[in-house]
């Protein structure tokens, strides 16, 4: 594939996100994503899908563990592991 993709944050949900690929090394410049609901997730990891070795698009993870499910606020006083997920949506 011969790229990075950076994931760029803070380390809670206090700040704004951005997600970059770059080829590598000096003369490469590094590409900023556009995605404008980013400010709704916390990214936490991705997933690349490939064909024959070329990139076709990654599937970005994000960590609510601060969101309200099922109207109770931050995952983690839940208890119950059941309702805790990742979301995702995918950059192309």
């Amino acid at each position: 594939m011969g790229a990075y993709f950076i994931i760029a944050g803070p380390w809670d949900s206090t700040g704004k996100f951005e997600i970059y690929r770059w080829a590598g090394g000096k003369a490469q410049r590094r590409k900023k994503f556009s995605v404008k609901h980013l400010g709704d997730y916390h990214p936490e990891g991705d997933y690349h899908f490939t064909r024959r070795l070329v990139f076709t698009k990654s599937q970005i993870l994000s960590d609510d563990g601060n969101r309200a499910v099922n109207g109770i606020p931050g995952k983690r006083n839940l208890g119950d592991s059941a309702p805790k997920m990742f979301r995702s949506f995918w950059l192309n």
